[in-house]
């Protein structure tokens, strides 16, 4: 049987968070990997590429979380206007979700 439309929200935001936390720990790995690398004294050349790259991962990060934020205001409005019989607990706890 083909997912709800409330399914399908519920995903939406529980991808959108699991991508959010996968992004953080990225953030967090090049920071550390800069901090070896500064520690070391490698090369400004790769110590740039480095800085780069943990950029990337903030901005995304920034990205993310207002994706997230978005998904969960269109769930959360959704939810304002339903009227079927599916249990939307899972959906209302997410809408709390940090």
């Amino acid at each position: 049987m083909a997912p709800t439309k409330l399914e399908i929200k519920v995903n939406v935001v529980k991808r959108l968070l699991k991508e959010s936390k996968l992004y953080d720990e990225e953030a967090s790995d090049q920071e550390k990997a800069l901090s070896d690398m500064k520690e070391r004294h490698e090369d400004p050349y790769l110590i740039h590429k480095q800085e780069v790259l943990l950029k990337e991962a903030q901005m995304m990060i920034t990205e993310i979380r207002k994706k997230v934020e978005d998904q969960r205001t269109n769930l959360a409005k959704y939810l304002d206007n339903y009227d079927g019989d599916e249990d939307t607990s899972e959906a209302r706890a997410l809408i709390g979700v940090n």
